[in-house]
Protein backbone atom coordinates (compact mmCIF):
# COMPACT_ATOMS: atom_id res chain seq x y z
CA UNK A 1 0.00 0.00 0.00
CA UNK A 2 1.50 3.30 -1.03
CA UNK A 3 1.84 6.22 1.38
CA UNK A 4 -0.31 9.31 1.09
CA UNK A 5 1.55 11.72 -1.31
CA UNK A 6 2.66 15.00 0.29
CA UNK A 7 0.95 17.18 -2.31
CA UNK A 8 -2.42 15.56 -1.59
CA UNK A 9 -1.88 16.17 2.12
CA UNK A 10 -1.20 19.85 1.46
CA UNK A 11 -4.44 20.10 -0.53
CA UNK A 12 -6.38 17.97 1.96
CA UNK A 13 -7.31 15.32 -0.61
CA UNK A 14 -7.64 11.57 -0.59
CA UNK A 15 -5.56 9.25 -2.81
CA UNK A 16 -8.58 8.88 -5.09
CA UNK A 17 -8.89 12.58 -5.99
CA UNK A 18 -9.27 13.51 -9.64
CA UNK A 19 -8.30 16.66 -11.54
CA UNK A 20 -11.57 18.44 -10.74
CA UNK A 21 -11.15 17.78 -7.01
CA UNK A 22 -7.57 19.07 -7.15
CA UNK A 23 -8.62 22.35 -8.78
CA UNK A 24 -11.48 22.84 -6.31
CA UNK A 25 -9.24 22.16 -3.30
CA UNK A 26 -6.60 24.56 -4.61
CA UNK A 27 -9.17 27.33 -5.11
CA UNK A 28 -10.45 26.87 -1.55
CA UNK A 29 -6.94 26.79 -0.05
CA UNK A 30 -5.97 29.90 -2.02
CA UNK A 31 -8.59 31.92 -0.15
CA UNK A 32 -7.09 30.98 3.20
CA UNK A 33 -3.52 32.12 2.56
CA UNK A 34 -1.99 35.59 2.21
CA UNK A 35 0.97 35.56 -0.23
CA UNK A 36 2.35 38.74 1.30
CA UNK A 37 2.43 37.30 4.83
CA UNK A 38 3.38 33.71 3.96
CA UNK A 39 5.16 33.63 0.57
CA UNK A 40 6.78 30.25 1.30
CA UNK A 41 3.46 28.68 2.20
CA UNK A 42 1.92 30.13 -0.95
CA UNK A 43 4.76 28.78 -3.11
CA UNK A 44 4.37 25.34 -1.51
CA UNK A 45 0.61 25.41 -2.18
CA UNK A 46 1.22 26.28 -5.81
CA UNK A 47 3.83 23.52 -6.13
CA UNK A 48 1.41 21.03 -4.56
CA UNK A 49 -1.28 22.04 -7.05
CA UNK A 50 0.99 21.65 -10.08
CA UNK A 51 2.36 18.33 -8.82
CA UNK A 52 -1.15 17.02 -8.13
CA UNK A 53 -2.30 17.97 -11.64
CA UNK A 54 0.64 16.12 -13.17
CA UNK A 55 0.00 13.15 -10.87
CA UNK A 56 -3.66 12.98 -11.95
CA UNK A 57 -2.67 12.93 -15.62
CA UNK A 58 -0.07 10.19 -15.02
CA UNK A 59 -2.46 8.09 -12.96
CA UNK A 60 -4.95 8.06 -15.84
CA UNK A 61 -2.41 6.19 -17.98
CA UNK A 62 -1.24 3.61 -15.39
CA UNK A 63 -2.92 0.81 -13.44
CA UNK A 64 -2.13 -0.90 -10.14
CA UNK A 65 -0.23 -4.28 -10.22
CA UNK A 66 -3.43 -6.23 -9.54
CA UNK A 67 -5.00 -4.71 -12.71
CA UNK A 68 -7.47 -2.76 -10.56
CA UNK A 69 -7.64 0.94 -11.49
CA UNK A 70 -6.43 3.18 -8.67
CA UNK A 71 -9.17 5.65 -9.56
CA UNK A 72 -12.82 5.11 -10.46
CA UNK A 73 -13.26 4.67 -14.24
CA UNK A 74 -13.16 8.14 -15.83
CA UNK A 75 -16.18 9.46 -17.64
CA UNK A 76 -16.10 10.01 -21.39
CA UNK A 77 -13.37 12.42 -22.34
CA UNK A 78 -14.05 15.88 -23.61
CA UNK A 79 -12.85 16.32 -27.23
CA UNK A 80 -10.45 19.04 -26.08
CA UNK A 81 -8.96 16.97 -23.26
CA UNK A 82 -5.24 16.11 -23.68
CA UNK A 83 -4.57 12.67 -25.16
CA UNK A 84 -2.24 10.12 -23.59
CA UNK A 85 0.71 11.30 -25.62
CA UNK A 86 0.27 14.78 -24.11
CA UNK A 87 0.94 13.54 -20.54
CA UNK A 88 4.32 14.94 -19.42
CA UNK A 89 7.10 12.35 -19.29
CA UNK A 90 10.23 12.35 -17.16
CA UNK A 91 12.25 13.55 -20.13
CA UNK A 92 9.88 16.47 -20.55
CA UNK A 93 10.17 17.30 -16.85
CA UNK A 94 13.98 17.23 -17.03
CA UNK A 95 13.89 19.54 -20.07
CA UNK A 96 11.63 22.00 -18.25
CA UNK A 97 13.86 22.03 -15.18
CA UNK A 98 16.87 22.73 -17.40
CA UNK A 99 15.20 25.78 -18.94
CA UNK A 100 15.52 28.87 -16.67
CA UNK A 101 12.51 30.41 -18.40
CA UNK A 102 10.34 27.70 -16.84
CA UNK A 103 11.25 28.92 -13.34
CA UNK A 104 10.54 32.52 -14.35
CA UNK A 105 7.17 31.57 -15.77
CA UNK A 106 6.31 29.54 -12.67
CA UNK A 107 7.21 32.49 -10.43
CA UNK A 108 5.07 34.74 -12.61
CA UNK A 109 2.12 32.35 -12.30
CA UNK A 110 2.47 32.42 -8.51
CA UNK A 111 2.51 36.23 -8.56
CA UNK A 112 -0.61 36.36 -10.73
CA UNK A 113 -2.45 33.88 -8.49
CA UNK A 114 -1.40 35.92 -5.49
CA UNK A 115 -2.81 39.08 -7.03
CA UNK A 116 -6.17 37.43 -7.75
CA UNK A 117 -6.40 36.05 -4.21
CA UNK A 118 -5.38 39.36 -2.66
CA UNK A 119 -7.78 41.41 -4.80
CA UNK A 120 -10.68 39.22 -3.72
CA UNK A 121 -9.81 39.62 -0.07
CA UNK A 122 -8.77 43.25 0.35
CA UNK A 123 -10.22 46.71 -0.13
CA UNK A 124 -10.23 48.70 -3.38
CA UNK A 125 -7.10 50.58 -2.30
CA UNK A 126 -5.35 47.34 -1.41
CA UNK A 127 -6.38 45.72 -4.71
CA UNK A 128 -5.11 48.58 -6.90
CA UNK A 129 -1.87 48.82 -4.92
CA UNK A 130 -1.39 45.05 -5.29
CA UNK A 131 -1.96 45.31 -9.05
CA UNK A 132 0.70 48.03 -9.26
CA UNK A 133 3.22 45.94 -7.35
CA UNK A 134 2.39 42.76 -9.27
CA UNK A 135 2.94 44.38 -12.66
CA UNK A 136 6.28 45.81 -11.50
CA UNK A 137 7.36 42.40 -10.24
CA UNK A 138 6.21 40.61 -13.39
CA UNK A 139 8.26 42.90 -15.59
CA UNK A 140 11.32 41.51 -13.83
CA UNK A 141 10.36 37.91 -14.62
CA UNK A 142 9.97 36.78 -18.24
CA UNK A 143 8.97 38.95 -21.17
CA UNK A 144 5.41 37.65 -21.68
CA UNK A 145 4.37 37.85 -18.01
CA UNK A 146 2.77 41.34 -18.01
CA UNK A 147 0.82 40.52 -21.18
CA UNK A 148 -0.51 37.29 -19.69
CA UNK A 149 -1.65 39.15 -16.57
CA UNK A 150 -3.28 41.81 -18.78
CA UNK A 151 -5.32 39.20 -20.66
CA UNK A 152 -6.23 37.34 -17.48
CA UNK A 153 -7.27 40.56 -15.76
CA UNK A 154 -9.53 41.57 -18.67
CA UNK A 155 -11.23 38.15 -18.55
CA UNK A 156 -11.81 38.41 -14.79
CA UNK A 157 -13.21 41.94 -15.09
CA UNK A 158 -15.48 41.06 -18.01
CA UNK A 159 -16.83 37.97 -16.21
CA UNK A 160 -17.25 39.98 -12.98
CA UNK A 161 -15.07 37.55 -11.02
CA UNK A 162 -13.23 40.29 -9.11
CA UNK A 163 -14.47 42.94 -6.66
CA UNK A 164 -13.49 46.61 -7.02
CA UNK A 165 -13.68 46.24 -10.81
CA UNK A 166 -13.98 49.95 -11.53
CA UNK A 167 -10.86 50.82 -9.51
CA UNK A 168 -8.91 47.92 -11.02
CA UNK A 169 -9.99 48.90 -14.56
CA UNK A 170 -8.77 52.47 -14.09
CA UNK A 171 -5.46 51.28 -12.66
CA UNK A 172 -4.98 48.72 -15.45
CA UNK A 173 -5.83 51.35 -18.07
CA UNK A 174 -2.93 53.41 -16.75
CA UNK A 175 -0.50 50.52 -16.34
CA UNK A 176 -1.16 48.95 -19.76
CA UNK A 177 -1.80 52.25 -21.64
CA UNK A 178 -5.20 51.15 -22.91
CA UNK A 179 -6.11 54.66 -24.06
CA UNK A 180 -3.05 55.01 -26.30
CA UNK A 181 -3.66 54.81 -30.04
CA UNK A 182 -3.19 51.30 -31.44
CA UNK A 183 -2.68 49.69 -28.02
CA UNK A 184 -5.83 47.52 -27.94
CA UNK A 185 -5.69 46.03 -31.44
CA UNK A 186 -3.38 43.10 -30.57
CA UNK A 187 -5.71 42.05 -27.71
CA UNK A 188 -8.46 40.93 -30.12
CA UNK A 189 -11.85 40.43 -28.49
CA UNK A 190 -10.43 41.43 -25.11
CA UNK A 191 -9.34 44.73 -26.65
CA UNK A 192 -12.82 45.23 -28.12
CA UNK A 193 -14.32 44.78 -24.65
CA UNK A 194 -11.95 47.41 -23.25
CA UNK A 195 -12.84 49.75 -26.14
CA UNK A 196 -16.53 49.42 -25.30
CA UNK A 197 -15.86 50.24 -21.65
CA UNK A 198 -13.76 53.28 -22.53
CA UNK A 199 -16.33 54.57 -25.03
CA UNK A 200 -19.19 54.16 -22.54
CA UNK A 201 -17.13 55.78 -19.80
CA UNK A 202 -16.47 58.82 -22.00
CA UNK A 203 -20.19 59.28 -22.61
CA UNK A 204 -20.96 58.60 -18.93
CA UNK A 205 -18.61 61.38 -17.85
CA UNK A 206 -20.64 63.85 -19.94
CA UNK A 207 -23.77 63.22 -17.88
CA UNK A 208 -24.51 65.68 -15.10
CA UNK A 209 -22.25 65.14 -12.10
CA UNK A 210 -25.12 65.11 -9.61
CA UNK A 211 -26.88 62.33 -11.50
CA UNK A 212 -23.74 60.24 -11.78
CA UNK A 213 -23.05 60.51 -8.05
CA UNK A 214 -26.64 59.72 -7.18
CA UNK A 215 -26.78 56.59 -9.35
CA UNK A 216 -23.40 55.25 -8.23
CA UNK A 217 -24.35 55.82 -4.59
CA UNK A 218 -27.46 53.69 -5.06
CA UNK A 219 -25.50 50.96 -6.84
CA UNK A 220 -22.97 50.99 -3.99
CA UNK A 221 -25.74 50.37 -1.44
CA UNK A 222 -27.31 47.52 -3.42
CA UNK A 223 -26.90 44.13 -1.75
CA UNK A 224 -28.87 40.92 -1.85
CA UNK A 225 -31.62 40.95 -0.70
CA UNK A 226 -32.36 44.36 -2.17
CA UNK A 227 -33.30 47.05 0.33
CA UNK A 228 -36.94 48.05 -0.04
CA UNK A 229 -35.93 51.71 -0.34
CA UNK A 230 -33.85 50.88 -3.43
CA UNK A 231 -36.41 48.75 -5.27
CA UNK A 232 -38.31 51.80 -6.54
CA UNK A 233 -35.17 53.02 -8.35
CA UNK A 234 -34.89 49.98 -10.62
CA UNK A 235 -36.25 51.84 -13.72
CA UNK A 236 -33.22 54.15 -13.58
CA UNK A 237 -30.86 51.19 -13.19
CA UNK A 238 -32.56 49.40 -16.07
CA UNK A 239 -32.02 52.41 -18.32
CA UNK A 240 -28.38 52.71 -17.27
CA UNK A 241 -27.79 49.02 -17.88
CA UNK A 242 -29.30 49.37 -21.35
CA UNK A 243 -27.17 52.37 -22.38
CA UNK A 244 -23.92 51.65 -20.53
CA UNK A 245 -23.85 47.84 -20.01
CA UNK A 246 -20.07 47.38 -19.90
CA UNK A 247 -19.44 50.45 -17.75
CA UNK A 248 -22.23 49.70 -15.27
CA UNK A 249 -20.96 46.10 -15.15
CA UNK A 250 -17.80 47.41 -13.49
CA UNK A 251 -19.92 48.81 -10.64
CA UNK A 252 -22.86 46.38 -10.26
CA UNK A 253 -22.67 42.59 -10.00
CA UNK A 254 -24.79 40.47 -12.31
CA UNK A 255 -26.56 38.67 -9.45
CA UNK A 256 -27.37 42.00 -7.75
CA UNK A 257 -28.87 43.28 -10.99
CA UNK A 258 -31.06 40.17 -11.32
CA UNK A 259 -32.17 40.40 -7.68
CA UNK A 260 -33.01 44.10 -8.10
CA UNK A 261 -35.09 43.42 -11.20
CA UNK A 262 -36.86 40.49 -9.54
CA UNK A 263 -37.75 42.63 -6.50
CA UNK A 264 -39.19 45.34 -8.75
CA UNK A 265 -41.13 42.84 -10.87
CA UNK A 266 -42.69 41.46 -7.70
CA UNK A 267 -44.36 44.81 -6.98
CA UNK A 268 -47.98 45.40 -8.02
CA UNK A 269 -48.39 46.71 -11.56
CA UNK A 270 -49.79 50.03 -10.35
CA UNK A 271 -46.80 50.53 -8.03
CA UNK A 272 -44.37 49.75 -10.84
CA UNK A 273 -46.10 52.31 -13.03
CA UNK A 274 -45.84 54.99 -10.35
CA UNK A 275 -42.14 54.29 -9.82
CA UNK A 276 -41.44 54.48 -13.54
CA UNK A 277 -43.25 57.80 -13.80
CA UNK A 278 -41.37 59.23 -10.83
CA UNK A 279 -37.97 58.11 -12.13
CA UNK A 280 -35.47 60.21 -14.04
CA UNK A 281 -36.54 61.64 -17.38
CA UNK A 282 -35.01 60.53 -20.66
CA UNK A 283 -32.95 63.73 -20.80
CA UNK A 284 -31.09 62.69 -17.63
CA UNK A 285 -29.48 59.77 -19.47
CA UNK A 286 -28.22 61.87 -22.40
CA UNK A 287 -24.84 63.63 -22.41
CA UNK A 288 -24.84 67.32 -21.60
CA UNK A 289 -24.07 69.53 -24.60
CA UNK A 290 -22.07 72.61 -23.72
CA UNK A 291 -23.98 75.76 -24.69
CA UNK A 292 -22.11 78.91 -25.68
CA UNK A 293 -22.38 81.46 -22.91
CA UNK A 294 -23.66 84.96 -23.63
CA UNK A 295 -20.77 87.41 -23.96
CA UNK A 296 -20.45 91.14 -24.14
CA UNK A 297 -20.46 92.40 -27.70
CA UNK A 298 -16.92 93.14 -28.93
CA UNK A 299 -16.30 95.99 -31.39
CA UNK A 300 -15.49 94.74 -34.91
CA UNK A 301 -12.17 96.59 -35.00
CA UNK A 302 -10.99 94.94 -31.80
CA UNK A 303 -12.30 91.58 -33.00
CA UNK A 304 -10.20 91.91 -36.16
CA UNK A 305 -7.05 92.44 -34.11
CA UNK A 306 -7.89 89.43 -31.94
CA UNK A 307 -8.35 87.20 -35.00
CA UNK A 308 -5.08 88.41 -36.51
CA UNK A 309 -3.20 87.86 -33.24
CA UNK A 310 -4.65 84.37 -32.91
CA UNK A 311 -3.64 83.52 -36.49
CA UNK A 312 -0.09 84.70 -35.86
CA UNK A 313 0.13 82.64 -32.69
CA UNK A 314 -1.05 79.53 -34.52
CA UNK A 315 1.51 80.08 -37.30
CA UNK A 316 4.27 80.51 -34.73
CA UNK A 317 3.20 77.35 -32.89
CA UNK A 318 3.09 75.33 -36.10
CA UNK A 319 6.58 76.46 -37.05
CA UNK A 320 7.97 75.81 -33.57
CA UNK A 321 6.30 72.46 -32.93
CA UNK A 322 5.98 70.92 -36.39
CA UNK A 323 8.84 72.53 -38.25
CA UNK A 324 6.77 73.72 -41.22
CA UNK A 325 3.92 76.13 -41.99
CA UNK A 326 2.12 73.47 -44.02
CA UNK A 327 1.10 71.75 -40.76
CA UNK A 328 -0.73 74.87 -39.59
CA UNK A 329 -3.04 74.90 -42.61
CA UNK A 330 -4.23 71.39 -41.73
CA UNK A 331 -5.48 72.71 -38.37
CA UNK A 332 -8.33 74.49 -40.07
CA UNK A 333 -9.97 71.28 -41.31
CA UNK A 334 -11.69 69.64 -38.34
CA UNK A 335 -12.46 65.94 -38.54
CA UNK A 336 -16.10 64.96 -38.23
CA UNK A 337 -17.24 62.20 -35.85
CA UNK A 338 -17.45 59.86 -38.84
CA UNK A 339 -13.91 60.61 -40.05
CA UNK A 340 -12.63 60.32 -36.47
CA UNK A 341 -14.25 56.88 -36.21
CA UNK A 342 -12.61 55.80 -39.45
CA UNK A 343 -9.27 57.18 -38.23
CA UNK A 344 -9.74 55.24 -34.96
CA UNK A 345 -10.27 52.04 -36.94
CA UNK A 346 -7.19 52.74 -39.08
CA UNK A 347 -4.86 53.55 -36.19
CA UNK A 348 -5.94 50.43 -34.26
CA UNK A 349 -4.22 48.21 -36.83
CA UNK A 350 -0.78 46.93 -35.87
CA UNK A 351 0.70 47.81 -39.31
CA UNK A 352 -0.79 51.29 -39.51
CA UNK A 353 2.56 53.06 -39.93
CA UNK A 354 4.09 50.58 -42.37
CA UNK A 355 5.53 52.35 -45.43
CA UNK A 356 4.62 55.85 -44.21
CA UNK A 357 7.04 58.74 -44.02
CA UNK A 358 7.80 60.56 -40.79
CA UNK A 359 5.62 63.52 -41.83
CA UNK A 360 2.68 61.22 -42.67
CA UNK A 361 2.98 59.46 -39.31
CA UNK A 362 3.06 62.85 -37.54
CA UNK A 363 -0.05 63.99 -39.43
CA UNK A 364 -2.03 60.86 -38.51
CA UNK A 365 -1.03 61.16 -34.87
CA UNK A 366 -1.97 64.87 -34.80
CA UNK A 367 -5.39 64.10 -36.29
CA UNK A 368 -5.97 61.45 -33.64
CA UNK A 369 -5.08 63.90 -30.87
CA UNK A 370 -7.42 66.53 -32.33
CA UNK A 371 -10.27 63.99 -32.51
CA UNK A 372 -9.67 63.20 -28.85
CA UNK A 373 -9.77 66.89 -27.88
CA UNK A 374 -13.03 67.27 -29.84
CA UNK A 375 -14.55 64.38 -27.85
CA UNK A 376 -15.01 62.29 -31.01
CA UNK A 377 -12.36 59.61 -30.31
CA UNK A 378 -14.52 56.49 -29.99
CA UNK A 379 -14.54 52.95 -31.27
CA UNK A 380 -16.58 52.65 -34.51
CA UNK A 381 -19.63 50.42 -34.63
CA UNK A 382 -20.56 48.04 -37.43
CA UNK A 383 -22.01 50.84 -39.59
CA UNK A 384 -18.92 53.01 -39.25
CA UNK A 385 -20.41 55.53 -36.81
CA UNK A 386 -18.82 56.25 -33.41
CA UNK A 387 -19.98 54.14 -30.49
CA UNK A 388 -21.21 57.35 -28.78
CA UNK A 389 -23.78 57.89 -31.51
CA UNK A 390 -25.57 54.59 -30.88
CA UNK A 391 -29.07 54.93 -29.43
Amino acid sequence: MTSHPWFLQVLGLSPYADRAAVRKAYAMALRQIDPGIDPQGFARLREAYETACLWCEQERTTEAPDDTPRHPPPTERHPDAPQDEDVPTQDDADAVEADPRADARRDAAILMDGFVAGARRGSAVDATDLLDRTVIALRQRYIDAPGELEERLIDLLARQELPHRHALFETASRLFHWEDIGQLGPLGQRGEWVEHVLAQRNVWMRLTESRRKQWLERIGRARRPIDGALVRHWPDMEQLQSQYPHWIGLHMDHDVRLAWKAAFDALPASTQKNHRQSGATAAAFRPVVDKPSARRRVPLRRLGWIVLLYALMQIYRAIADQGSISEWFSLGSRDTPATCAELYRRLSRSDVFAGLSRDEIRELTSRGERCERQGDWHAPTGNGTPAEARP
